[in-house]
């Protein structure tokens, strides 16, 4: 097996929001187009309701919460979904031909940590009927051994299988490594794969030699090879790894909408301005920093 060696290597872009909003955010390249299926990455902290209920169509927006996060979201949209993720749970919304929702810390005033992913739909699951897949933390495949922790979140690895079944099928491997532990990654030669470290520090190995990859960093691999190294730093490294067969399909994108052409662009913003994606009432919280109605399970 061939190992992977890296296309691309960069820090992820830091933004901070009055709010109770920061992130670091990563996005499909219009060039290199190493991400797809995946358009776009945020790793966030969130501490208030920072965005209001809005729409999206023709992709999937994913939330993943990482497991040691302080407080999850509360997740509600306009097809009648209303639910907690909570740590260590992912959210999978296919958004297909339009929906609103809303997503707000469980508690204001602490900390919500995870992952906001926009995953790409090819175009004969742009105008599906919206849903969700929501996989709690209990049931994440998860393995621990020799100074590793893998948690098969979406897909396959090193024999563990997600449960989780979503229209269009990638790969988010949640990867705990110790000082000197190593993981690796079976791959098809075709999958784009790309990696983001959210703490600490990591080595990347291709055979040839040894990248040093340090917090907030992204590394793209190029495809063909069939594995994926990497070996721990001198902290423990918190790491996502993200690959996915390309759709290879255009991509255009108009604010929360992300679809093939301008002409589906103006289709799903006129159902929108006309109310057929329905709509969501803002969350209200109350005296004690939680909304005024929570899930009943």
């Amino acid at each position: 097996m061939t190992l992977r060696t890296i296309s691309l290597h960069f820090p992820a872009e830091r933004q901070t929001s009055p709010g109770g909003f920061s992130v670091h955010r990563f996005n499909d390249d219009d060039d290199a187009r190493f991400m797809d299926p995946y358009l776009m990455v945020d790793a966030y902290t969130l501490s208030e309701a920072f965005f209001s209920p809005h729409p999206h169509a023709g992709f999937a927006p994913v939330s993943y919460i990482y497991p040691e996060s302080e407080i999850g979201l509360i997740n509600r949209d306009s097809a009648g979904t209303f639910n907690r993720v909570a740590p260590g749970d992912m959210h999978w919304m296919t958004s297909g031909r339009g929906i609103v929702h809303e997503e707000v810390p469980e508690m204001t005033g602490r900390d919500a940590r995870g992952l906001q992913i926009f995953v790409n739909l090819p175009r004969a699951q742009k105008f599906m009927d919206p849903g969700y897949v929501f996989l709690g933390a209990a049931d994440v495949p998860t393995w621990k051994g020799e100074g590793t922790i893998i948690r098969a979140v979406l897909g396959q690895s090193n024999g563990l299988t997600s449960p989780a079944r979503v229209p269009y099928p990638v790969r988010l491997i949640d990867i705990e490594l110790q000082p000197g532990a190593t993981f690796e990654q079976e791959l098809t030669a075709t999958e784009n794969a790309f990696i983001y470290i959210f703490e600490g520090d990591a080595r990347f190995e291709d055979g040839q030699g040894i990248t040093e990859l340090d917090t907030f960093e992204v590394v793209a691999t190029h495809k063909g090879g069939t594995r994926l190294r990497l070996t721990g730093g001198r902290q423990t490294a918190r790491i996502v790894l993200f690959a996915g067969e390309p759709i290879n399909e255009p991509v255009v994108a108009y604010g929360p909408f992300v679809m093939n052409s301008m002409d589906d662009i103006r289709k799903v913003m006129e159902d929108y301005r006309r109310g057929r994606m329905g709509r969501v009432e803002p969350t209200v919280f109350g005296a004690d920093h939680r909304p005024l109605q929570l899930p009943t399970s």
